[in-house]
């Protein structure tokens, strides 16, 4: 702050406090009046305006202890408006896939962000174009789904792959999320095998409903499959692997690694603290969902 706005606002402060005193001065005569204006009188008029009843307004909730969708393959908890209601652009998601885990190819009306907590996955996305993206991912990794971008998830190696998800939608999972096989099962049969060119046998196998996270076979990390990838240039990738950039900021108080360069509906940085330091909260136009 420069010396001549810490003047102005020195001042400001000043003469705020001069009012309130002046204030209580005039207001003397314990009528009510305002002074300069004609208003009726009151004798039982309030020295300071008493603060609101009831609860305060929630500004977090635990994510893991929200509502758990659980199916063979995994399972994943989330956020929304409906248990944080302050949340209305925004809700968050703890995926959590078995080793072998596949969450089925769907698409939903909002963008999505998701940070890579541990374990490795491999995921195909197809954009409103029919470009096809197939990416590894590890920790720290980010990836980012446009609305309308349809997704595959599919967990790589022995172990589980879990990560957090934020979504730009309150309602996300109400406004406009489509499964693959909740939106087969609707369909005639017939026509699935008319359009798919399946039998009527394999067709009768397919779920009557959501799959959403099915068991698989569990694929090695150095299997074939998974050294296959299709990974598109800087500007259209939909991955971004964070935590192998430099920090923005290093210290002796902690690391801050920044957010993806070229993406626009949100943006996502990994703050690491050392013992017994503060994290100063930057103000936000928009959410600002912390993990």
């Amino acid at each position: 702050m420069t010396i001549a706005s810490r003047r102005a606002v020195l001042g400001g402060l000043a003469f705020a406090a001069t009012g309130l005193a002046s204030s209580q001065t005039l207001a003397t005569t314990k009528d009510g009046h305002a002074v300069g204006y004609d208003v009726a009188p009151s004798a039982d008029h309030l020295p300071v305006i008493p603060r609101r009843t009831g609860d305060a307004m929630k500004f977090t909730a635990s994510l893991d202890n929200g509502p758990i969708k659980a199916t063979s393959g995994g399972w994943a908890r989330d956020i929304t408006t409906r248990g944080l209601p302050i949340a209305t652009g925004i809700a968050g998601a703890h995926l959590f896939l078995n080793a072998g885990g596949i969450r089925e190819m769907h698409w939903h009306d909002s963008a999505e962000w998701a940070y890579v907590l541990a374990g490795h996955c491999q995921v195909t996305v197809v954009d409103p174009e029919g470009e096809t993206e197939v990416a590894n991912y590890g920790p720290g990794d980010l990836w980012y789904f446009p609305k309308g971008h349809s997704h595959a998830i599919q967990a790589l190696g022995s172990a589980p792959c879990h990560a957090v998800l934020a979504f730009d939608d309150g309602l996300y999972a109400e406004h406009g999320t489509f499964g693959l096989s909740d939106w087969i099962s609707r369909l005639d049969a017939g026509m699935v095998a008319q359009v798919t060119g399946l039998s009527k046998e394999i067709i009768a196998q397919l779920p009557p409903a959501e799959a959403y996270i099915r068991q698989g076979e569990i694929i090695g990390r150095d299997t074939p499959q998974a050294r296959t990838q299709q990974v598109l240039n800087h500007k259209r990738t939909h991955r971004y692997q964070l935590m192998t950039r430099p920090p923005r900021v290093k210290s002796a108080m902690g690391s801050i690694h920044g957010t993806h360069p070229v993406k626009t509906a949100g943006q996502v940085s990994f703050d690491r603290c050392a013992p017994s330091r503060i994290q100063k909260q930057p103000i936000a136009r928009g959410g600002l969902p912390t993990y």
